[in-house]
């Protein structure tokens, strides 16, 4: 056995600022177009779009990512979910408070990318289930991307925390907001735990048949299609309706012309319908993308990408 060691006393090694985290005036930020190389254009200097990230920020990683020329630092409120509740979108803000607010004390320079992940928690989804996807079979999926009860806890959400960001010292620091969701094979075509493995093509599942994921794809088919014998020639029914008409899961998971993936629109019980369907839908994720970008800019009057 050697000798017990005790502590005699502490030492701090200063090597990272502590100062409080000076503001900046809002500055111009873009994405250049006209160049061969795209770049973010932050402060009339062209910046390579390059970010450090962390899963599990330090103050080492930080130290050492402040010397390497690079200054764009990804802050993640990730893995914690908004689910509608003041506490949780309390806890995503301290986390992000932590996170820029260590970065900005080592690395002086620095501007900040916001991360969202902005699919709903478990416990709201539970809590919501008509506000999920329901597939051809009648399961529930993840969320539908058509569901105003979605939709309207996201949007809620989100802009309540970029207000709050906005708000901080170090708001001007942030010129960027990057926001994540579920991706579409997931989301809009019909969940992937029913498809898993199946090699049924009967029993496939494609699209989202919520209630309100119907309405708007009808809705979609008014500004498709300027009259109502537009739809039925373009369909091949004499008898839908912009009030009747809805995807039908074995047209879409048939097989395609000559045995591929591409359907024939001028042939018998087949028509226009997949491939308007198949159009709408691939759009739910972006729409909704959209509708989010759209709050991040009315936030924080224009300034920060999305």
């Amino acid at each position: 056995r050697g000798q017990r060691l005790e502590a005699v006393g502490k030492i701090r090694i200063n090597r990272f600022d502590d100062r409080a985290t000076s503001s900046l005036p809002p500055q111009p930020v873009r994405v250049t177009k006209d160049k061969p190389v795209k770049a973010f254009f932050i402060d009339n200097k062209a910046v390579v779009p390059f970010a450090h990230a962390y899963m599990k920020p330090s103050f080492e990683r930080i130290h050492l990512s402040s010397t390497t020329g690079v200054h764009l630092y990804q802050a993640r409120a990730y893995p914690i979910q908004f689910d509608g509740t003041q506490q949780t979108r309390e806890k995503i803000c301290r986390l992000l408070d932590q996170h820029i607010n260590n970065v900005l004390r080592i690395d002086r320079d620095a501007k900040i990318i916001a991360f969202f992940d902005m699919r709903p928690s478990a416990v709201w989804r539970k809590n919501n289930p008509q506000a999920a996807l329901i597939t051809a079979a009648g399961h529930q999926g993840p969320q539908s991307y058509f569901s105003p009860e979605h939709e309207q806890m996201a949007t809620s959400e989100l802009r309540k925390t970029v207000r709050y960001l906005e708000d901080q010292a170090y708001g001007s620091r942030i010129f960027a907001y990057h926001l994540i969701t579920c991706g579409t094979p997931d989301s809009v075509l019909g969940g992937i735990e029913d498809n898993l493995f199946e090699k049924n093509r009967a029993k496939l599942t494609l699209g989202d048949y919520n209630p309100h994921a119907i309405s708007a794809f009808q809705n979609w088919l008014r500004s498709r299609y300027d009259s109502l014998p537009a739809l039925r020639k373009a369909w091949h029914q004499e008898q839908i309706t912009f009030e009747s008409a809805a995807p039908i899961n074995k047209v879409l998971t048939a097989v395609g012309q000559d045995g591929g993936v591409f359907r024939d629109p001028t042939a018998p019980g087949v028509g226009a319908m997949p491939s308007d369907y198949f159009e709408f839908l691939s759009g739910g994720v972006w729409r909704f993308y959209m509708k989010l970008a759209a709050a991040v800019k009315q936030e924080t009057s224009g300034r920060a990408l999305v």
